[in-house]
This record gives structure tokens, sequence and C-alpha cells, in this order.
């Protein structure tokens, strides 16, 4: 008998909670921790953690099921949309693909603000659904909070506040400024950076127009520096800065430096933006 994907635990418990966070299910979780707190029982701060991160990974929806197929085919005509919209050149995000907008006072803010006690996983969940659906000031209002509580974000954290900066501001300098602050940070926290931090750095760079040149370098030599192997969205990320401010001549000899780069070598996706640099360059040869 396959395995029941629906909620076994029927009273009003915290373990009711649990269950339907793990089972994903958005909503329902959200009710039963509405009635928890109506009954003046106490949620753990581990649990409503556990909580706050599925909204803010879901954006406070309850995620398309394999069993609902009318759902499915709705999400593969959004991707496909979407696909296409980043081909002719748009940064694929969260709240295109899935339709869904950080709604003012949701119940990732709601729950937060309701929280008796909150730590740095409370903060870092909220800034990163924050910036996955969009609210970029949001998420920086949050980081100011967490700092003004002397706490620390964690890694994810900084990757996902870094590739938001460009959001943020209209100048090249000063989109670039905003990263830099933010690697100071890192560094001033000892917040050890991967190559998610790196690559988060190229893909704002992307938005920071001739500058973007110079500093992408740089950090592909700070990459290197640390002996941290680039995934195909580092090289993704190189092509497309140099390609952009390049693209009335065709590729360009960057795109050349990077195949020579990855020729003969095999790669393991480490990075979502992986999958789209053999599109992107098959794009660029061919105009």
């Amino acid at each position: 008998m396959p395995t029941s994907v629906e909620p076994q635990i029927g009273e009003l418990s915290e373990a009711a909670l649990r269950e339907r966070v793990q089972l994903r299910r958005v909503k329902a979780a959200v009710d039963v921790y509405d009635q928890l707190l109506q009954a003046g029982t106490a949620v753990s701060l581990e649990t409503t953690n556990s909580l706050l991160d599925l909204i803010c990974l879901y954006g406070d929806k309850d995620p398309v099921r394999e069993d609902d197929p009318e759902a499915m085919e709705a999400g593969d005509v959004e991707e496909t949309q979407d696909d296409t919209r980043r081909r002719k050149g748009r940064l694929r995000k969260a709240s295109d693909v899935l339709g869904v907008v950080w709604r003012e006072n949701n119940n990732a803010e709601r729950i937060f603000n309701l929280m008796p006690e909150r730590n740095e996983q409370s903060y870092c969940a909220l800034i990163k659904g924050m910036v996955k659906y969009g609210a970029y000031t949001k998420a920086f209002n949050v980081y100011t909070d967490l700092l003004n509580n002397r706490m620390t974000a964690d890694v994810c954290t900084f990757n996902a506040l870094i590739a938001a900066a460009p959001e943020l501001k209209e100048k090249y300098q000063d989109k670039w400024a905003l990263i830099t602050d933010l690697l100071k940070h890192m560094s001033e926290q000892k917040v050890q950076p991967n190559l998610l931090t790196f690559n988060a750095v190229l893909k704002a760079l992307r938005k920071c127009g001739p500058l973007g040149r110079v500093q992408s370098l740089l950090t592909l030599g700070e990459i290197k520096a640390l002996a941290i192997e680039p995934s195909l969205a580092t090289y993704d990320h190189l092509i497309g800065i140099f390609y952009k401010a390049a693209s009335t001549r065709g590729p360009t000899e960057i795109l050349h430096e990077v195949m020579d780069e990855v020729e003969g070598k095999s790669f393991v996706a480490q990075d979502p933006d992986d999958v789209y640099f053999f599109s992107d360059a098959m794009r660029i040869v061919s105009v």
C-alpha cells in the first residue's frame, strides 16, 4: 500500500502541526497554529520556525501536488512562458514562475510578529522568503532588525540578499557598493562564503552594466584563490555579463575562454542556474 500523504493526527496538538509542516500542507499548518494559539497552547520555537520556513518557501500557498493534474498543467504552462521570457533577457524569479508575490502582512509576517521569541533561523527564513517573492526592501529591513538584535545571518541568507541587492539601487556604483557592504558584513560576522555566494555576486553583476565586467573577473579570481571549483552557473553569469555589453558584435572572446575551461570536464549540479549554461551558450553562438 502506498504511504498516505494525508494528515493522520486529528487532535489539536503541536504534533499535529509538525505533521502538517512535514507534509507541506501550508494552509492546514497555519490553521492548526492559529487554533493552538487561540486555545492558549504555546508552540515551541523549533516548530514555529519550521512553519515559518514552510510558508516562506512556498510563498504562503500550498505547493502544487503531483496528484492534481490541472494544477500541474497550469504550472507547466507558467514555467514554459517564463523560460521564453528569460531567453529574451529577463532573469528568472520565483515570483514569475509561481505567479506568487509577497503580500503585505501575510501569514509569514503575521506569525513572525506573534512569536514571543525569535532566533537567527526565524529572521533568516523571513528574509529568504521575502527575497524569493520580490519583497526586496522588506528583506533588507528585516536584515537590519537582525543586526540590531545582535544576531548573525547564515550564508544562504547572505546569498539571497546579495542577489537582491541590485533591485534596491538605480546606479551601477550604488548596486556594487551594497553588494560589497554585504560581503564586508560576512567577513565581520565570520560567515564563510561558498560557491553560491560568488555565483550570487556574479548574478548581481549582470545588472551592473560595464562595471560588472571588471568586478566579475576579480570575483572569478577570488573563487580560484579560495580553491572553490566554479559551477556551470558561474560561467553562465560570466558569459551574460560580457555578452550583454557586446551583444551587437556577436560572440565575445569570453565565450571561447569559457568553453576552453569547461571542455573535457564533468560537472555536478550545484546551483539551480547551472541548467541555463548550455542553452545560453548556444543562443549566443547562433546570433
